[in-house]
């Protein structure tokens, strides 16, 4: 496994979420499983560049290669913050799921100033159970969907 580093979004990363949004297992076990057109990204990309609410991460891996995106929509009211984590297909099943979601979490927390970072994960997404529980996430509902949260 490489190390991997985590850095803020830059415009030439715009192509690199743009795919992974639109990849099939991404789009499965998203909350939103529609495939975004161009123009509806580009419009994204531009909002969320210099957002103060939606701090977009990418993870890269060896040779500073993106691997994975972590994105946090902060809430500044409840100083927390709700996490979206996607990988490469090529790099999933290696471990690198919990690496990146405790890596960019303390990170978040330290960075943005916040106390907790929480994630919702579709029950039928058993992988990103393990891999939240892995970094250090706990379970805290059960009803429409798992609730984890993560507190450093």
């Amino acid at each position: 496994m490489y190390l991997i580093k985590i850095r803020a979004v830059r415009e030439g990363d715009k192509d690199f979420l743009f795919n992974l949004k639109n990849e099939p297992v991404s789009l499965r076990y998203s909350f939103k499983p529609h495939k975004v057109q161009k123009r509806e990204h580009e419009k994204w990309f531009k909002r969320i560049a210099n957002s103060t609410e939606v701090k977009q991460l990418i993870i890269t891996g060896k040779g500073n290669k993106p691997i994975g995106q972590a994105r946090f929509n902060i809430n500044p009211e409840a100083n927390s913050a709700g996490i979206s984590v996607s990988i490469v297909p090529e790099m999933r099943g290696k471990g690198y799921g919990s690496k990146i979601i405790g890596k960019s979490s303390t990170y978040a927390i330290k960075k943005f100033r916040i106390n907790k970072v929480y994630a919702r994960i579709k029950k039928s997404n058993k992988a990103s159970v393990r891999a939240f529980g892995k970094a250090g996430f706990k379970e805290t509902d059960r009803k429409k969907y798992i609730t984890m949260v993560f507190t450093g």
